[in-house]
């Protein structure tokens, strides 16, 4: 259950309206909660502003479960008593981690962070400690807080509720955590976040080029794209329109304006991603993009070679891009079907990275060459690897 009923500091608008990671606040706290396991989502709030009608709106077009409640009493009856209940305050946001800790925990249990002079915004429950945000509770005790409770705030009633039945505290500073904790009032606090959560960001790289030079980069824009209303989808069609831009380069004869227009591509596709993945935007289409644009790449790969052998370059341009695109079709095989490669082992994108300077040169041949040297030598570490492993496994 998700909290929504304060305002926001200067009035007008409440903390759960406010514009973050591309949508607002209640947008990205029912998606993290969707993501940790929740089976539907329940938002409490006293009025419905028309940003929050349209954040309701977006979460159920992604398939999400959401209800809305208008009262405490409306709230406690979305909810069976034998249910598991994670209660999410008002306007705050953690990281994927600190919320991963949580859900796991038995009810009841309250999140807590210790009391000192940076932490006197958040809600105090004794004398060293106060509470971080997040509880793990169940549809009993918020049926029997709502039976009490009369005019009380309900969140603060149901917290207190649950230390006086015993809620165990989980400290979200304990060793080894690094917890991101935030209640977001104003614009300027969610800009802040933004920025800091664009860093925890961790999706699974294509390979070595997306992972050591297109991800440091997209983390730095893809805040400033979801601020500016530009969402991960857009970024992505941008991404591949540019790789479609190179094939009629290719066929020119422009290589390296090819080459440079699939790797502005890839680069503009990972800021997408990370977008996407800030904003906790819906994932089941990643797989069509993915697709998409390795069909261009392997389509460019053609290009080059048929104009090479069409400029009189022979043959043997065309017998080394086969061979390269069969290389790289069983390291792909190899990828899903085997152990994780090594991390230097070749993608479209790295191929891509290797030609292009030889095509500035004027060598697009040597760049050819030097591609196909690489898939093989990548195929040839992966297949390796994978008989390591094979021998590795004990024999029944």
């Amino acid at each position: 259950m998700i909290v929504g009923c304060e305002e926001a500091r200067g009035g007008g608008r409440l903390r759960s309206e406010l514009p973050f990671a591309g949508a607002s606040v209640i947008d990205y706290q029912a998606r993290q909660a969707a993501a940790a396991g929740a089976k539907y989502i329940v938002i409490l709030v006293e009025r419905l502003p028309a940003a929050l009608v349209a954040a309701i709106d977006r979460l159920k077009r992604d398939g999400l479960r959401v209800e809305v409640a208008r009262s405490v009493t409306d709230a406690a009856d979305h909810i069976h008593p034998d249910e598991r209940l994670l209660l999410m305050a008002d306007g705050v946001i953690v990281d994927h981690d600190t919320l991963d800790r949580m859900v796991v925990e038995p009810s009841p249990t309250v999140l807590t962070i210790a009391d000192r002079a940076d932490t006197q915004h958040w809600e105090r429950i004794d004398a060293t400690h106060r509470w971080a945000g997040l509880a793990m509770l169940d549809g009993a005790l918020l049926r029997r807080t709502v039976e009490m409770l009369g005019e009380w705030d309900l969140q603060s009633t149901l917290l207190r509720r649950a230390v006086q039945a015993g809620a165990a505290a989980l400290d979200a500073e304990a060793e080894g955590a690094d917890p991101l904790l935030y209640i977001i009032d104003e614009d300027r606090t969610a800009q802040a976040i933004e920025r800091a959560h664009a860093e925890r960001v961790v999706l699974d790289a294509s390979g070595w080029p997306d992972a050591r030079l297109f991800a440091p980069v997209a983390r730095l824009l893809a805040p400033e794209a979801l601020m500016r209303g530009v969402h991960g989808t857009v970024l992505r069609g941008v991404g591949l329109g540019l790789t479609v831009v190179g094939l009629p380069l290719a066929v020119f004869g422009w290589f390296f304006l090819a080459a440079l227009a699939a790797v502005l591509g890839g680069l503009v596709d990972s800021v997408g991603r990370h977008a996407d993945g800030l904003s906790l935007g819906t994932r089941r289409h990643w797989p069509l993009w993915q697709r998409a644009r390795l069909s261009l790449l392997a389509a460019l790969l053609a290009i080059v070679p048929a104009r090479l052998v069409e400029q009189g370059g022979g043959w043997g341009h065309g017998v080394v891009a086969a061979a390269t695109l069969g290389a790289m079709l069983s390291l792909a095989l190899q990828r899903r079907m085997g152990p994780r490669p090594p991390a230097w082992t070749a993608d479209a994108e790295a191929l891509l990275l290797l030609f292009a300077p030889c095509a500035l040169i004027g060598q697009p041949g040597i760049g050819l060459a030097l591609a196909a040297l690489y898939a093989f030598a990548s195929l040839i570490a992966a297949q390796w690897r994978a008989v390591r492993a094979a021998a590795a496994r004990p024999r029944g």
